[in-house]
């Protein structure tokens, strides 16, 4: 079966991206439909999960002090950037500024400001709590509706609503803490181990609350209960502060990567309270050189192991109707003629 020309394009309205085994349409705007098709299906509905929209690049002022916020494409021009670029375009600018930075899921979130208009608001209050309201089937059972119709009840309720029916819980505090997060660090998976903790771990929103700003590495350290008892306030500071902990946990994988090798070389050193990035990568670091050792150690051990099993002592000695096995090849002797293989040789059957 020949498979697709993977491509993308933007015409008539709609995006088109193309992969060697399915097409994809996509209309935005006014009223959102995604189609996709495969060599042996047809058309049939999905909810796309990867970014649609980026934010929108603004060059530096010219020389005539022209600071014009037309959309710039970087120098590789490509197919993929233009036709996106172009999907964007073709969305209401208020609807197109409320998804641009989650980095995902930005589809049924589009879906919802285009049959509830009024959801707008809530993107300006509270960002991250429009993404999770849209998102509730990442929360919740469908049922058979789709997100949109599913959130649209919940539209103009109180924010504290909105959070007792998607899992958090439902108080004031909780709603503040979701205005801390900016959205390039929120996903479906993270607002789920988020809530998690949340709902297992009292220190998790003790230690959130005191931060300004929560970012994908704050919020990566705390969600992961696995960590927690290594967090300090004065960490989490240090990391809110980081650009590079924007959308990506450095810090926390780190963290994570250190506890496997921890475990994995089977010592006895406790995982102590960090206070600064560079004493996670300073403990990252040391470990990392036993890590190396242990193994190294572990494989000579391996090698040994496997040149001593050329040579094999016998459980009994040899006598005149026994012959011990001493050699490796001699375990693989077959029943043949007058030998047999018991456990302590092999012996003469008659």
């Amino acid at each position: 079966m020949n498979s697709f020309i993977p491509g993308f394009d933007f015409r008539d309205g709609e995006l088109l991206v193309t992969t060697n085994s399915r097409i994809m349409k996509i209309r935005g705007w006014p009223q959102p439909c995604a189609l996709e098709a495969t060599q042996a299906d047809c058309w049939r509905e999905f909810r796309p999960e990867f970014r649609l929209v980026k934010p929108v690049v603004e060059p530096a002022p010219r020389s005539n002090g022209d600071a014009s916020t037309t959309i710039i494409l970087p120098e590789d021009n490509s197919h993929k950037k233009q036709a996106f670029e172009a999907f964007r375009s073709s969305l209401a600018p208020e609807s197109a500024a409320a998804i641009e930075s989650f980095q995902s899921h930005q589809w049924n979130l589009l879906d919802l400001i285009s049959q509830h208009s009024e959801v707008l608001d809530l993107t300006q209050s509270n960002p991250v709590l429009a993404y999770l309201l849209a998102n509730n089937d990442e929360f919740r059972r469908l049922l058979g509706r789709t997100p949109a119709i599913q959130a649209g009840v919940f539209v103009s309720r109180k924010q504290r609503e909105i959070l007792n029916w998607l899992g958090f819980p439902p108080t004031e505090a909780m709603a503040r803490l979701l205005r801390k997060i900016v959205p390039e660090a929120i996903s479906p998976h993270e607002a789920r181990l988020l809530r998690q903790a949340l709902n297992s771990e009292p220190a998790v929103q003790k230690l959130l609350a005191h931060q300004q700003r929560i970012n994908a590495g704050v919020l990566s350290l705390v969600a992961n209960v696995k960590l927690l008892n290594a967090v300090t306030p004065r960490l989490l500071s240090q990391v809110a502060g980081d650009d590079q902990e924007q959308s990506y946990p450095h810090a926390a994988n780190l963290l994570v990567d250190a506890i496997y090798m921890l475990f994995m070389i089977r010592t006895r050193l406790a995982v102590p309270h960090f206070v600064s990035l560079e004493s996670i990568r300073e403990f990252h670091d040391s470990l990392e050189v036993e890590y190396t050792r242990v193994l190294e150690e572990r494989r000579r051990k391996k090698r040994r192991a496997r040149k001593d099993g050329q040579n094999i002592q016998p459980p009994l000695p040899g006598t005149k109707d026994i012959i011990p096995l001493t050699t490796k090849e001699q375990l693989h002797v077959r029943r043949k003629g007058g030998y047999r293989i018991t456990a302590s040789g092999v012996t003469f059957a008659g």
